[in-house]
């Protein structure tokens, strides 16, 4: 598969949206969803390479999307970019993420994960690392 330059973020957070967005969206097609519901929607219409998302968000949360990302779009890589990453999470982290972030973290972190999700993306292979 080719990579398609599309990332979708997921976040409750509009600051970090829009921060995010005007950063990656230079080299990228960004679409931004403030919730899970909304990306699990957005997936069933279009494809992403990546997701990046925040854990805890109303609704439906990002380790319930992430699980259901895994389910149903097991080709698509995610990040888990968030506030609170407990380290039990790292013990039942689904195969779909390929990197956890605590926010807050320099750009160059994120920009650098980014690009070796769409590696992993091209490759085809996913595993969490913790940073």
């Amino acid at each position: 598969m080719a990579i398609n330059g599309r990332i979708l973020l997921v976040d409750d957070d509009a600051f970090t949206l829009n921060a995010l967005e005007r950063l990656l969206s230079r080299e990228l097609e960004v679409i931004t969803v403030s919730d899970g519901e909304a990306a699990i929607q957005l997936m069933k219409e279009e494809r992403f390479a990546v997701v990046v998302t925040d854990l805890i968000m109303p609704g439906m949360s990002g380790f319930e999307l992430l699980g259901q990302l895994e389910t149903e779009f097991p080709e698509t890589v995610c990040i888990v970019l968030s506030g609170r990453i407990e380290d039990s999470f790292y013990r039942s982290t689904p195969q779909n993420v390929f990197k956890c972030l605590d926010k807050p973290c320099s750009i160059e972190e994120i920009a650098d994960a980014i690009h070796g999700a769409f590696v992993e993306y091209a490759l085809g292979s996913i595993g969490c690392t913790a940073d």
